[in-house]
């Protein structure tokens, strides 16, 4: 008897964990019990889960909404597809209190996290046969979305380590960057910064050396700052976004 089955891609990655995921079930509080370790005690450096704790002024706000019958009943409506308008506002007054940037919310797009903003980003951008370019190391989620979902896209890994001195060494190759992007001509060139896993944060010369080098061959640069405001103090609220210009 035929049986039905997932599939072939499905099937593969069923095989080939990713990393992302085995990072995912070292941060779940039922897994660290069963090493016989209490969550509470025990500060994660996995992703997904962590045990500091919230700002005071962020449980208010949560307590604010959930008394009030009127605003806990907007707060399950859905947003508009580019997401709430309100929201965006405010992270555009936050752009230009922190950093003078004057930016609308026609500019801003948002969604449930990095991967599918992620995703949704280089599936506008990027056509069969395009080249990205990340650097090495590089969050290690990213190639796994791009192999699985856009199978035709080539990856290009340009390193910034000193593999030998286990060394962040992406300043001394400005240069050699803006020469690899305009041999090489990737569509789009991503950059994190703070960088995962090595944490190290990209020099305005080197962000502004690719920008140049991308666009003389009209590409895009990407910029991840999934911790771009996250803060945790006595002194100042939260502020969290993830977001990919």
């Amino acid at each position: 008897m035929n049986m039905a089955r997932i599939s072939k891609k499905a099937e593969k990655f069923k095989r080939n964990i990713s990393p992302v995921r085995q990072i995912m079930s070292h941060a779940d509080p039922e897994y660290i019990q069963k090493l016989g370790i209490n969550p509470k005690d025990l500060i994660s450096m996995a992703g997904g889960w962590v045990n500091h704790k919230s700002p005071e002024q962020l449980r208010k706000s949560y307590e604010t909404i959930a008394s009030d019958s009127e605003l806990f009943h907007k707060s399950g409506r859905y947003s508009p597809t580019l997401g709430d308008i309100e929201f965006k506002k405010a992270v555009c007054n936050l752009e230009k209190e922190l950093y003078q940037m004057e930016i609308s919310e026609q500019q801003i797009a948002t969604g449930s996290g990095s991967t599918q903003l992620a995703m949704n980003l280089f599936t506008v951008l990027l056509d069969p046969g395009d080249k990205i370019m990340l650097l090495d190391p590089s969050y290690c989620n990213y190639p796994t979305q791009i192999i699985t979902d856009l199978p035709d896209v080539e990856i290009l890994r340009f390193s910034v380590i000193d593999e030998k001195k286990w060394e962040y060494v992406a300043d001394e190759k400005i240069e050699e960057v803006s020469r690899y992007i305009l041999e090489n001509k990737p569509k789009i060139v991503l950059l994190i910064s703070p960088d995962n896993p090595t944490s190290k944060v990209l020099s305005d010369e080197f962000v502004r050396a690719t920008k140049d080098a991308v666009k003389e061959i009209d590409g895009f640069v990407v910029v991840d700052f999934a911790y771009k405001e996250l803060v945790f103090s006595d002194n100042f609220g939260l502020n969290l976004i993830s977001c990919i210009f």
